[in-house]
């Protein structure tokens, strides 16, 4: 096929695609426009991810302070049992030993304690953080949608005013009024 008979096939099977296809408008509230919001959107998402991070941050400063334990165990199986000139038992035939450790290393100048309280603040900071973010992004779909809602009313309002001005416009030849030429552009668009 050449290119433009290419271009006529794509248009004529788009065209029937768009005309087969239902096209239908979802009403939203504005509590399922929020619900939307705060699952899709980027920044909020980046912001729940930002404090994900901060409390890994803050669960390993608390690792630093918790101790360490630690155990051990040893046994040792001899071939025979060895005595001292003296007949005293030097090594015996198996010998066995077990136990266990905890340490806690803490610095002089507290730095781990420094370091939870600091991560403890970065945590606060990204919750603080979160709440802005999502606050800021539902006073922007508020706005929106406070937007369209007045966008229709607009439109309601003029095209209402214009059946009512219909029987008058045919007896006087008056320019239009403002609310007039705002419908006539509401319906061309």
């Amino acid at each position: 096929m050449s290119m433009p008979s290419l271009r006529i096939a794509v248009c004529i099977s788009t065209l029937i695609t768009l005309w087969c296809s239902p096209c239908r408008a979802a009403e939203y509230t504005l509590g399922d426009l929020y619900r939307l919001a705060l699952v899709s959107s980027e920044k909020i998402g980046s912001s729940v991810q930002d404090l994900v991070i901060a409390q890994i941050g803050r669960d390993k400063a608390v690792a630093g302070l918790l101790p360490t334990v630690s155990a051990f165990a040893n046994h040792t199986q001899y071939n025979r049992q060895r005595y001292n000139e003296y007949e005293e038992l030097l090594q015996p035939r198996n010998s066995s030993m077990w136990g266990a450790r905890l340490e806690q290393q803490v610095s002089l100048s507290l730095r781990e304690i420094t370091a939870v309280r600091m991560a403890g603040d970065g945590v606060d900071k990204s919750k603080q953080d979160l709440v802005n973010t999502q606050e800021e992004y539902l006073l922007q779909v508020a706005q929106a949608y406070y937007g369209v809602l007045n966008a229709r009313k607009d439109l309601e309002i003029a095209e209402d005013f214009q059946l009512k001005e219909e029987p008058r416009e045919n007896q006087t030849n008056a320019p239009p009024t403002y609310l007039q030429h705002a419908a006539l552009e509401q319906r061309a668009a």
